[in-house]
């Protein structure tokens, strides 16, 4: 069986954009059905830069149980920036950092990432209300300088 939360308000979206060069929403990027033809991405970037956070709200989803493996699954890719990186952030209904990655040397078009969560990071979204009330994704790109 699979759980899923989705994306239900967009908390932070300042510089990112969708495909059409319009403001970024969450609801172009959680899809329940995979599209590339939507999706966000940020301003342009040159050596040395750090977009601002694009944060969309979690809904709340049905606690699989401890000895169940959570994930989070995208696509990303690099839009042309050599030494670029994506770093996601998944915090829960408290606002504690649960999970932290850096995805680098991302791919020149979309590739699937899946960020499976330790047993540690999964207890930390549970203790922290995440099942029961939602939390929070940030996504932040980075260019190496």
């Amino acid at each position: 069986m699979v759980y899923a939360a989705r994306g239900v308000a967009d908390i932070s979206v300042d510089s990112w954009t969708d495909q059409d060069d319009q403001p970024a929403t969450f609801d172009r990027i959680s899809e329940v059905d995979v599209d590339l033809e939507t999706y966000i991405q940020t301003i342009s970037m040159s050596d040395g830069d750090v977009s601002d956070e694009f944060v969309f709200q979690l809904g709340p989803m049905s606690d699989p149980g401890e000895d169940v493996p959570l994930s989070l699954s995208l696509y990303a890719d690099r839009q042309g920036v050599s030494d670029s990186a994506l770093q996601i952030t998944l915090k829960d209904n408290s606002g504690n950092v649960c999970l932290y990655r850096q995805i680098d040397n991302l791919p020149s078009d979309f590739d699937e990432f899946e960020l499976i969560l330790t047993s540690e990071e999964s207890a930390a979204y549970r203790a922290g209300n995440g099942f029961s009330a939602g939390g929070t994704v940030a996504l932040v790109g980075v260019v190496s300088a």
